[in-house]
């Protein structure tokens, strides 16, 4: 289920929306497709869905039937979101105008290609237009409801009542009263009452339909104009015998189908014989229901992937702790203890700390083996120098965390890092974000958002991802499910955190931010990131190639987005700072060499990024036209593979002034 909580930040390739009349169904989809919220018909709740569908990356909404709320927010419905139907009814169910109506309206959208198939409930109504040719989807639904079970009595539970009592209904209460079985109901209504005095029939009225289904003898959903199936799935699952009006369920069991499929809701001789059978047969049919079971599971989930089209990895849930808290360790001997022990401060149950050393050669290894010593709950790894990105992935690799935190040991955190994010972690969250508080060591600090607002982007999930902190690892505690299901490692290079997280965001489907700058990021002008900024390297444009690649290789992460809008976003300002404005400062050959290495290896990002984009075009409209100017025909001379013959011929007049730089004011973020 989907909470309607704006404080969740969500990023799903589907949503089924149940409208209030479906309400009984919610249970049933929840337990198929986990992504599902309830709306009801309510000015209050309609807004809130309006607002959530502009704040959230949804890909597609399915409603359950087509009705008055899809008419309601429709015109509210970002432009990129697809939009779907299921029809709940079943084919005799149309002789309800409305049921009809609605219909009609799902075929008429199919016809003029709004949507590209029907999906549908009811397995006749599925093979009578499967028959006229239209493109239909089968829907089944899984159940998962768990009653608690105490002695059996003298009763039947009558579970259709628990909607709309048919036509069945007074036959059924007729058969039990040739029996003398007395009944539980749901819903009676003074008719009910007046027929079950006058027949003399004994009944009780439950109030929770989980009071319906359980402890009885046997179970009556004799019902032949619903598609809906879960009340027969309930029973069963839960030991309790339960006869079906005509269906098709069973046709392929014809020994189950013998016992429980009436073949009239009209003759209540019939439905009196199959009730006392089903007393008598109980553990012969709850045996042969196994087979049925084994076989409708399996069925639900190769039908469900036809409606999301997407298949999840399966990911083995064998985790020793909540949390593994990682800090890589590389020549930190002056900050190494006060990370460590802020680490300690803020520690909760159930977790792992793993230290690497990755070959420091200071004291670095001797100060933190010496918290080893005092804390049980702590790994040291030592290993020769390979970088960030191999640390990363040594400890991904020895994690036996549910999450993981990473955490850099020349920075700290607040006490409160991991407490306000225990709730989240055991409601099974994805990611939790906080901001960073950026600290220039004995000037200022300033806090910097994870949630960017200079970005001026309504949707919260756009602006997590596009904001200039978003590849960091240390401000994040996430999944380690994630990783896992993507395969992902990090590239052993500089920028490592570019190389994987992207697709970490892209990934996950349930992200709480935290408002809070509880990460506390070090800037030092001697560390290695800063000292990179200053020196032209080639990692930059690897790690960018590499992400590239890795978008190709997961087409559905890159369907969750506008990929040039990403590219402009997250790579644009790196590629101009970190990239095309170090080039200045080299000699001719080098010029010549590394520009034919970023075109080999990152043109098609260059070309998205600088070709017709009115982004770019726009924050460029914002310079003094000798400015304007020059970016304008830098811009063309990347688009030709001639910025190597630019640059030589421009360098000496270039202000070393950048579109980013502007933009996203660099200096004053952190990089």
């Amino acid at each position: 289920m989907i909470e309607k909580d704006l404080n969740y930040i969500y990023n799903l390739d589907y949503l089924i929306c149940i409208p209030q009349p479906y309400s009984h169904l919610i249970q049933g989809f929840a337990a198929t497709f986990q992504n599902v919220v309830l709306i009801e018909d309510t000015y209050e709740d309609i807004t809130f869905f309006k607002t959530f569908l502009k704040k959230n990356n949804i890909k597609r909404l399915i409603f359950i039937n087509y009705n008055n709320i899809y008419d309601e927010i429709k015109g509210d419905i970002p432009n990129e979101i697809l939009v779907d139907f299921i029809f709940p009814e079943s084919l005799s169910g149309l002789s309800d105008i409305n049921n009809l109506n609605n219909f009609n309206q799902i075929i008429t959208a199919y016809q003029n290609n709004k949507i590209t198939q029907i999906n549908l409930l009811d397995e006749n109504l599925y093979n009578v237009l499967k028959n006229k040719k239209y493109k239909v989807n089968l829907i089944k639904l899984r159940s998962n409801l768990k009653v608690k079970t105490s002695r059996k009595y003298n009763i039947v539970g009558l579970l259709n009542s628990q909607i709309d009592p048919k036509d069945s209904f007074y036959n059924e209460l007729t058969a039990l009263s040739l029996i003398d079985y007395e009944v539980k109901i749901l819903n009676p209504n003074k008719i009910t009452k007046n027929f079950c005095k006058k027949f003399n029939i004994k009944w009780q009225k439950v109030k929770t339909y989980e009071e319906l289904i359980s402890n009885n003898l046997v179970n009556l959903d004799i019902n032949f104009t619903t598609a809906n199936i879960l009340p027969f799935l309930d029973s069963m699952n839960n030991g309790v015998p339960c006869l079906l009006g005509n269906t098709l369920l069973l046709d392929k069991y014809p020994k189950l189908k013998e016992y429980l499929v009436l073949t009239s809701d009209d003759d209540c001789n019939e439905i009196a014989y199959k009730i006392k059978s089903a007393v008598e047969n109980k553990e012969k049919i709850l045996d042969l229901y196994k087979d049925f079971k084994t076989d409708y599971e399996q069925s639900v989930e190769q039908l469900k992937y036809k409606l999301i089209k997407k298949e999840k990895k399966v990911v083995k849930d064998n985790y020793k702790y909540l949390l593994s808290i990682i800090v890589p360790i590389y020549n930190v001997e002056k900050y190494i203890e006060k990370t460590l022990q802020a680490i300690l401060n803020a520690l909760i149950d159930d977790v792992e700390i793993i230290l690497i050393n990755d070959g420091s050669t200071d004291n670095s290894g001797n100060i933190a083996k010496a918290f080893v010593t005092e804390h049980h709950n702590i790994k040291y790894i030592s290993q020769e120098n390979h970088g960030l990105g191999y640390v990363r992935n040594v400890g991904l690799k020895e994690a036996q965390g549910k999450y993981i935190a990473s955490i850099d040991s020349d920075d700290t955190i607040n006490c409160n890092f991991f407490k306000e994010a225990v709730p989240y972690l055991k409601h099974d969250i994805d990611i939790v974000i906080y901001d960073w508080l950026s600290v220039v060591p004995g000037k200022e600090t300033f806090p910097t958002p994870a949630l960017d607002k200079m970005l001026n982007i309504e949707n919260n999930y756009k602006s997590i991802l596009y904001a200039t902190i978003m590849p960091s690892a240390c401000n994040k505690i996430i999944k380690k499910s994630i990783y896992e299901e993507l395969d992902l490692k990090f590239a052993e290079l500089k920028y490592e955190d570019l190389s994987a997280n992207p697709l970490v965001l892209l990934q996950a489907k349930k992200i709480k931010y935290i408002n809070k700058p509880y990460y506390e990021y070090m800037i030092r002008p001697n560390s290695i990131m800063r000292n990179s900024a200053k020196n032209i390297d080639y990692d930059m444009i690897k790690v960018i190639n590499i992400l590239e690649n890795s978008l190709k290789n997961h087409e559905d992460l890159r369907a969750k987005i506008n990929i040039r809008e990403f590219k402009t976003y997250v790579l644009w300002w790196r590629i101009e700072e970190l990239i095309i404005n170090k080039i200045y400062d080299l000699e001719i050959q080098e010029i010549k060499d590394y520009v034919k290495f970023m075109n080999d290896n990152i043109y098609s990002t260059l070309k998205d990024i600088y070709e017709n984009n009115d982004f770019v075009n726009q924050v460029i409209s914002k310079f003094d036209e000798e400015t304007r100017t020059y970016i304008t025909k830098r811009n063309k001379a990347i688009l030709d593979n001639k910025l190597d013959k630019f640059i030589i011929e421009n360098r000496k007049n270039h202000k070393i002034i950048t579109a980013a730089m502007i933009l996203y004011n660099i200096d004053n973020r952190g990089v």
